[in-house]
């Protein structure tokens, strides 16, 4: 038994909830396994059975994210009986048949299970609520462990293998330890600007970034702007691309699930944080992406920045809002290295509204020719608003019909054309000289 901070008769008692439940596991778990091997009834059962866990004591469990790692698989499972059921027809077997006897054999022990799964979680928050007092409306505690709504804030470095693997080759191993110190450095001053501390903020290093949490989406807004005008200010002062630093940014707000950690800090986990790591990936360099909820939690003055709604998609043909902001202007042109630009494909029946005439028509041809890179080159030239920059979700060809219209509206086709001719012009320079 565990002695020092918590009384011997905690632990005794926390074990025997343990126990308990498990059993009520073990038994469920070795009765329908024995059903779908040994029943005859059952043996056109279309599915199989396999125990996503050994046991169920903290030690398995505590780690595990149910709708990332469980849902799928024991939904599918559950949606296999209830098929197979309603196909075999659903009625009410009749008193002391055979089927009302195979039931009630395994009621006790169905109910026996329920009940201990229930009785689990009251009794371990009736015990936190007589240890700790009234539980916040937004924190469920347990002893270890909260429930609490943040802001989760995912950054990742571009081309951080290419960096690595290039100066590791190039010198030595340690240039990759500084190169690491030096994501940190950046994140911190992101900290610094949001009143925050890595104490309290950073729950994971991943090596090219960091998982973060906040308690407002204001807050992870002013970190995320931090860090992304520090870069810009730091490739301000490099000439080569390799030299330069540029992240990608995601953030989603909702509840998750926090441990404390022996050594200090916090394990975390739930949806919110999956949510989070899909949005940075999804994002631009030099930009923040971030969910329905976050977005809903910024003033208005901060909204104002972002661009309008997209749709991202997640796993398992999930989808959900979106709204982007880009914090480095400069991050697409300094990541260009690390993320590629193939030339685009632009089909002669674009959707770009070519009816104003001549000059649409040159805006279009001079467009085809444009590299990936420079078309996103071309948006930050024409020093188009955030909030009326194309979506990143639409199509090249949907974006320039963005541009164009844009352009039409604000009577800037003019200087769409100067623009492309002086990329176009820039690219001739570039090829002629390499």
């Amino acid at each position: 038994m565990e002695r020092g901070s918590r009384p011997a008769w905690v632990a005794s008692w926390c074990s025997a909830l343990d126990i308990e439940l498990n059993e009520s596991y073990l038994w469920t778990v070795r009765m329908i396994t024995n059903l779908l091997k040994n029943h005859e009834d059952l043996r056109d059962f279309p599915g199989t059975f396999e125990p996503i866990f050994q046991d169920l004591y903290p030690s398995t469990i505590r780690d595990v994210d149910w709708e990332e790692m469980i849902a799928p698989d024991a939904e599918a499972f559950l949606s296999t009986v209830q098929q197979y059921v309603q196909s075999k027809g659903i009625y009410e077997p009749e008193e002391r048949s055979l089927g009302w006897i195979f039931i009630e054999l395994y009621r006790p022990g169905v109910n026996t299970a329920i009940e201990r799964a229930n009785a689990y979680n009251k009794r371990m928050r009736d015990y936190c609520r007589q240890v700790l007092g009234s539980t916040p409306p937004s924190s469920t505690m347990t002893e270890d462990t909260q429930t609490v709504k943040k802001t989760v804030v995912e950054v990742d470095l571009v081309g951080y293998s290419s960096i690595s693997n290039n100066l590791e080759e190039s010198l030595d191993v340690s240039t990759v330890a500084q190169i690491n110190q030096q994501i940190q450095s950046f994140i911190e001053g992101g900290l610094k600007a949001a009143k925050g501390s890595r104490e309290e903020n950073v729950m994971s290093l991943t090596g090219d970034g960091a998982i973060l949490v906040f308690d407002s989406a204001q807050q992870a807004h002013h970190f995320a702007e931090a860090l992304h005008r520090a870069t810009l200010e730091h490739n301000q002062t490099r000439t080569q691309q390799l030299a330069m630093r540029v992240f990608r940014s995601g953030a989603a707000s909702g509840e998750i699930s926090m441990k404390r950690k022996a050594g200090g800090g916090y394990d975390i986990a739930g949806s919110t944080i999956a949510r989070a790591v899909r949005l940075e990936a999804k994002a631009v360099p030099g930009g923040l992406l971030i969910d329905k909820t976050t977005f809903e939690a910024l003033p208005p003055e901060t909204q104002r920045h972002y661009g309008s709604k997209q749709i991202v998609s997640g796993k398992r043909d999930e989808q959900f809002e979106a709204y982007a902001v880009q914090l480095n202007p400069d991050g697409v042109r300094h990541a260009a290295l690390f993320s590629g630009g193939d030339e685009p494909n632009v089909r002669e029946e674009s959707t770009v509204n070519r009816s104003s005439g001549d000059k649409r028509r040159q805006i279009l041809t001079a467009i085809k020719a444009l590299k990936a890179h420079q078309y996103l080159e071309l948006v930050f030239l024409l020093e188009i608003p955030i909030g009326q920059r194309p979506a990143e979700t639409l199509n090249l060809d949907q974006q320039k019909g963005q541009i164009l219209n844009w352009a039409d509206e604000n009577q800037r086709l003019d200087l769409v054309l100067q623009v492309l001719e002086e990329l176009a012009e820039s690219k001739t320079l570039t090829s002629g000289t390499s």
